[in-house]
């Protein structure tokens, strides 16, 4: 469906958001990183209760200064420091990136990034580093291959990857490549916003499907751009009603949570046998600065909150 998009719609009241960064360079020391057991199979509760600092390498890195780790535990891995973790929600769409330098390799994927929920670990696969030479990863904070509890779990959805960053308990990166001996570095590691002027915010409650259903703007949004809409995760069938809003907000609403101050201008769309729809639309000419707020309002007449209808998460949008 391509429709245009969002005429006339108010000025938010609300400050431009601008993309974030968490990152460290490990230029000085170890920046509170520490060394893990991380398990390849099951939900990784943290902490561990086996962890120890992450040594730091001052002469190997780009530029010097690194984290150089050998073979510590059965299945060993980095993990973040605090300022990395939290309410990450607004990171969904947004990347983390970092340089890796192996020297034993099984030359086989193995789980290169997990990232640790409350109830879900969210675990990504990547091919091997290849040996003795500084290799550079990217992991988009999309569902496109993650893995949910286990390197071998089913692949997570949409509102997987949004449930686990809204609650970010834990970032851990493998540096155990082999079965075996291991000596490992890692670099420049980056916890990075999308760029796309698309944040999510405000957490969804559930549907009956056990799912949380989502909200998400893809495309760049920029005075006149063509950007897509899509709505995951919700009941096969069903419908969805994706409300554009002016602002954000904080309201109790059938139990669940309305994130945004609506206006009269909503889109009313059917559900595939997967929980998913979409639409196309156009942007009206618009300054730089904040220009609309999205939330979706889905049919769930099995509702757990015994309303019949549950809500996504919110999106806001900046024209950069």
């Amino acid at each position: 469906m391509k429709l245009p998009l969002i005429v006339g719609i108010p000025l938010l009241l609300c400050a431009a958001a601008s993309a974030q960064s968490i990152v460290s360079t490990f230029t000085g020391g170890n920046d509170g990183w520490d060394v893990v057991n991380a398990s390849y199979s099951g939900h990784i509760v943290l902490p561990t209760g086996a962890s120890t600092p992450a040594p730091f390498d001052g002469v190997e890195g780009l530029p010097a200064g690194s984290l150089r780790v050998g073979d510590v535990f059965g299945e060993t891995g980095v993990r973040a420091p605090s300022a990395f973790v939290g309410d990450r929600l607004a990171w969904f769409g947004g990347r983390i990136s970092y340089d890796i330098k192996i020297r034993f390799t099984d030359a086989t994927p193995y789980p290169a990034v997990w990232l640790v929920g409350a109830t879900k670990t969210l675990v990504f696969n990547a091919p091997s580093p290849p040996l003795d030479v500084w290799h550079h990863v990217d992991v988009p904070l999309l569902e496109a291959g993650f893995r949910v509890n286990g390197w071998q779990g089913v692949a997570a959805t949409r509102g997987d990857v949004m449930e686990v960053l809204a609650d970010l308990r834990g970032i851990l990166i493998n540096t155990e490549w082999r079965s075996g001996p291991d000596d490992t570095n890692v670099d420049n590691v980056e916890f990075a916003q999308p760029t796309s002027g698309a944040i999510c915010y405000g957490a969804a409650c559930a549907g009956s499907n056990g799912r949380w259903p989502t909200t998400w703007v893809t495309g760049n949004v920029a005075s006149g751009s063509t950007i897509g809409i899509e709505v995951t995760d919700g009941v096969p069938g069903s419908f969805a009603l994706i409300v554009v809003g002016f602002g954000p907000a904080n309201v109790p609403l059938f139990g669940c949570t309305a994130w945004i101050n609506p206006t009269p201008t909503n889109f009313f769309l059917g559900l595939d046998g997967a929980g998913r729809a979409s639409m196309t639309g156009t942007l009206p000419p618009a300054s730089a600065g904040p220009l609309a707020t999205l939330q979706s309002v889905l049919f769930d007449t099995a509702a757990p909150n015994g309303n019949g209808l549950v809500l996504s998460n919110a999106v806001q949008m900046t024209v950069p």
